[in-house]
């Protein structure tokens, strides 16, 4: 992990060494109440600004805490069982005497915590969801083309911000209002994809109406700069998704064109532009599944509403319609069933099942009671700094027009599939960024399949667990940039951040860009088109940029990396487990003693091979996603090449002809005033040159970016086409011990022939001598006194059993033999049947298989419908008995 490899930082009660990374951060994170005070006084004399972003943190949280009280009943809940468990840890004894600083310091944080929890009742809670859920958007000026600070607002460049219900509210003093000087470049940033905002944002700027729609269709307002800005071609009609499909589905197609916002002649000047493109993000897998379940709740809230308002609506028509008592007996009973009907309630944020009501605090022990201290404290932490976003979702989900959340990886990929839970949390990043299960510390673990945490009671930790707490398991998200360049002078940027980050977020995109603002080089930023380039570079290269891991970004390409190389490493273990297989199997064939089953059980056994390809392939899907996104944002900044080309290159060319003229080498003349009109801009010619020669550079960023992930991608094929060969070797082997079994059959099938035959010989030699002697044997008188001596038995049984012996050996193993006595039998056969009539008399018949065959079938068919005839008759008889 890139936070790893650092020294320990804020949100760590670790020595810092000396390294501040935040300092509201590292004054509410990291520093013990003691300690704060002198933090604060140091501050105020050596850097007003940082003191007083203290001072303004601790406001916004004290106002967050009052809206969340206020609007919240868990939140509230949670902030009283936390003083109850406070002051009931105090009054409990302790079953072990704990160490007496760690007492101190623990009852001085429990003092601390309760005044914390306090509200003010009179205390103002601040904005609520109809005032912009008290978020605010960025502002940066520059004039002259340097950094200016605009006067009206707190703080410097670029750190200024205004509230977004105040930069949507139709006020002169909104700066978006504000008539632009032509040497000045301002850009405003919304931190969500809210359509609604938008409309809103680019209506202030013109200092018109909002518009109205019908569907996707503006209403006809005649002169409106908006109307022609917000036209459905370049705005709602780019969204992808309907109102039924699923919530991640909806985005806007990638886009850039120039924006005319004449509506009586596509000759005016055209220095608008409006963009779409696609980007890569990271989110922390628990804010995206319990933002994934606040989407998914506020999606049966809507279903849940439309249905109640479908049957209020037909039970309405048919009361309107009702004319007699039984109609209106039927309306009654339909209003019953319609009120019946019952209402979603919202669900827990969390699931609090483990946790126990105050009622039942005096039945735990001490540490147990800490333990649910600090569990409640977190979820009461997770509430607060979720609860703008989670409300700002639910008002905005289904307006008109709705938010765009955030995808992941798959969603933006299987955006028809109606959920991607399970594959988000198979993604390379998840696992790569995910404890392992196995080594896990956990109550169950002793002896040596623990070993690594047998330090842990005795060191409070071992290396595996502190690597372990550290870890926040990520993924992968696409997010969209949506940017507009109005009058040459002003853009207006939508992005999301990541969820509910309010703090230093160095990885955040926003964040990023302003940190690279703050830095610019004199003469960087030339005209509004390099300030959007930078804001396009800035999203482009979120996992490209070394520089974006100190806030525990997870290193992406290096996660796939070490994904390939893992899977490599296995299967070339793999490998050498099958070459000792396949040597073990010679050995056996040398005469060594193996045990052939089990080597034969390990070769077929293909579920390791499987499970790399399995992984393997995930890594190839989700390459091929990333790379997707990437090609888009080539298409998108190409498209912008070319759009602000036709923009700039006409100032250019003017140039070159107008210092043709003064040089007396051009042939075209005097240049019209017509020329020059269409032409007025605000950019001289060195500034528009300036942009059209950087555009390549940012091009070649993009390209360098897509050789990374093609890099990657070829690594894996590369893993993947070694797995199949592996799989193919093991198929091969499978075949060839098929056939080294098939061999040793067919050997023993023929050890068995010749002992068969060996008892078929000696069968032959003494079957003869058998019948012989079994001749000799009877008592019969044709012998002189009906006896034979031995000798005169034995001088006839041998010769005999002899001769029948050789002629059956003869026609058992000579072919030749057995050739011959077939062609004389056959021979003879057919001499005698051509000799005589009968082959002839035969053929004559006509009689063959298929006659007899077809003679059957005829024959039992007529006599199975004679006895049916006969049951019938003797059926019709019976009946004319009876009559």
């Amino acid at each position: 992990m890139g936070d790893v490899e650092v020294p320990h930082t804020c949100l760590s009660d670790d020595d810092h060494h000396g390294k501040i990374r935040h300092y509201t951060s590292h004054y509410f994170g990291c520093l013990r109440e003691e300690g704060r005070h002198a933090y604060l006084t140091e501050l105020e004399s050596s850097d007003k600004t940082k003191f007083n972003g203290i001072h303004e943190r601790a406001s916004q949280i004290k106002q967050l805490k009052a809206r969340v009280r206020r609007n919240r009943t868990d939140a509230a809940k949670y902030m009283d069982e936390i003083v109850a468990l406070s002051k009931l840890f105090r009054e409990k004894k302790s079953d072990r005497q704990p160490d007496c600083q760690l007492r101190s310091s623990t009852f001085t944080a429990f003092d601390l915590l309760d005044k914390q929890l306090l509200v003010d009742p009179d205390f103002e809670a601040g904005p609520d969801a109809t005032t912009g859920y008290g978020m605010e958007t960025s502002m940066l000026f520059f004039k002259d083309l340097k950094p200016w600070d605009h006067p009206a607002f707190p703080k410097t460049f670029p750190n200024q911000k205004i509230k977004i219900h105040d930069l949507l509210e139709n006020n002169p003093k909104n700066p978006l209002i504000e008539p632009c000087e032509p040497d000045m470049i301002r850009y405003f940033h919304l931190p969500h994809n809210n359509m609604s905002w938008v409309e809103k944002v680019i209506a202030r700027h013109y200092n018109e109406e909002n518009p109205k729609y019908n569907s996707i269709y503006l209403k006809p307002d005649a002169g409106s700069k908006t109307q022609m800005v917000l036209r459905p071609e370049l705005w709602r009609g780019q969204q992808h998704g309907s109102q039924d499909d699923a919530i991640h589905a909806r985005y806007m197609r990638p886009h850039c064109e120039r924006i005319c916002i004449d509506q009586d002649s596509i000759q005016a000047p055209q220095d608008n532009l409006v963009l779409f493109m696609p980007y890569l993000h990271w989110e922390t897998d628990r804010q995206r599944s319990e933002f994934a379940k606040i989407i998914q709740q506020t999606r049966e809230q809507k279903a849940l509403k439309d249905r109640t308002e479908a049957e209020n609506a037909r039970v309405k028509r048919i009361r309107a319609r009702s004319a007699t008592k039984e109609i209106k007996n039927l309306v009654d009973t339909q209003r019953t069933k319609s009120e019946g009907i019952p209402t979603l309630k919202a669900k827990r944020f969390f699931v609090t099942t483990s946790i126990v009501s105050v009622d039942r605090f005096f039945e735990l022990r001490r540490h147990q009671i800490l333990a649910q201290i600090l569990l409640r404290a977190a979820k009461l932490f997770e509430v607060m700094a979720w609860f703008d976003v989670e409300e700002m979702i639910k008002e905005n989900l289904y307006a008109n027009p709705p938010l765009h959340p955030r995808r992941t990886l798959d969603q933006f990929w299987y955006w028809p599939l109606p959920s991607t839970e399970a594959r988000d949390r198979d993604q390379v990043v998840f696992r790569g960024t995910s404890p392992v299960k196995k080594d896990v510390h956990h109550p169950a673990c002793s002896g040596s399949k623990c070993w690594y945490h047998m330090d842990c009671k005795l060191n409070f930790g071992c290396p595996q667990c502190s690597e372990d707490v550290r870890k926040r398991p990520s993924v992968v998200m696409v997010d969209q940039l949506w940017l507009w360049i109005l009058d040459g002078n002003t853009i207006i940027t939508s992005f999301p951040r990541r969820w509910a980050r309010y703090n230093w977020d160095p990885s955040g995109v926003h964040k990023s860009l302003r940190v690279r603002l703050k830095g610019l080089r004199q003469g960087e930023i030339r005209s509004v088109y390099d300030l959007a380039l930078i804001i396009i570079d800035q999203c482009s290269k979120v996992f490209f940029s070394r520089s974006l891991t100190a806030d525990r970004q997870p290193p992406v390409m290096d996660i796939f990396a070490n994904a390939i190389g893992d899977v490599n490493v296995r299967q070339s273990a793999a490998y050498e487990k099958f070459w000792r297989l396949a040597r073990d199997f010679s050995l056996e064939e040398k005469g060594k003693k193996r045990d052939i089953a089990k080597l034969e059980r390990q070769v077929l056994d293909i579920n390791e091979e499987g499970q790399l390809l399995k992984e393997i392939s995930d890594i190839k899907d989700e390459l091929h996603i990333m790379k997707h996104v990437k090609e888009k944002e080539q298409y998108v900044l190409k498209e912008f090449e070319m759009q602000v080309s036709w923009i700039l290159k006409p100032i250019t060319e003017l140039a070159e002809k107008e210092k043709e003229i003064l040089q007396g080498q051009s042939r075209f003349g005097r240049i019209g005033t017509n020329q020059t009109k269409k032409l007025k801009s605000t950019i001289a010619p060195e500034q528009a040159q300036w942009t059209l020669d950087c555009i390549p550079s940012y091009q070649n960023s993009i390209v360098h970016h897509l050789a990374d992930i093609n890099g990657l991608y070829d690594s894996a094929e590369n893993a993947g086409q070694a797995i199949e060969s592996l799989l193919s070797l093991k198929q091969q082997q499978a075949s060839l011990i098929e056939t080294r079994e098939s061999i040793r059959q067919t050997q023993e099938t023929v050890r068995q022939g010749q002992a068969i035959m060996a008892f078929t010989i000696i069968t032959v030699l003494f079957l003869p001598l058998s019948f012989l002697s079994s001749v000799f044997g009877m008592n019969i008188l044709d012998h002189p006194d009906g006896l034979a001596s031995f000798k005169t038995q034995l001088s006839i049984m041998f010769p005999v059993s002899l001769v029948l012996a050789i002629i059956s050996c003869v026609l058992a193993f000579s072919k030749v033999t057995r050739a011959f006595l077939f062609y004389v039998l056959s021979v003879s056969w057919c001499w005698i049947i051509t000799k005589f009539p009968f082959y002839v008399a035969w053929k004559e018949i006509g009689y063959n298989s298929r006659y007899f065959k077809y003679e059957q079938k005829v024959k039992r068919a007529k006599m199975k419908e004679a006895a049916l005839q006969r049951q019938r008759d003797k059926v019709l008889r019976r009946r004319r008995d009876e009559v």
